[in-house]
């Protein structure tokens, strides 16, 4: 983990580049990535990450907005990443 201390900690203070540079070195599958999750997992609460993939159509986004309006019955929120939109759902709706 030595070489990722630093961009962990930035990641911790919520500094935007780092974020992204730590979600980019993820999807590359580097050998260390299960202690980076590790690591930002210990700093996570009581937060779930759902991943959901498949073809276009199959009801992905229909699924997720479904789990939101759930949330929002639990007081939770979802923060939803995908198709180079993050959308804050699970809010209450005025």
């Amino acid at each position: 983990m030595d070489g990722n201390d630093d961009i962990l900690s930035r990641v911790l203070a919520g500094e935007t580049r780092a974020i992204a540079r730590l979600m980019s070195k993820v999807e590359g599958r580097p050998a260390d990535v299960a202690a980076i999750m590790a690591e930002i997992h210990k700093h996570a609460g009581k937060a779930h990450v759902i991943g959901l993939t498949g073809v276009p159509g199959s009801g992905k986004s229909t699924l997720v907005h479904a789990m939101a309006d759930r949330d929002v019955e639990r007081g939770m929120a979802t923060l939803c990443l995908g198709g180079g939109n993050a959308v804050a759902l699970g809010v209450e709706r005025a």
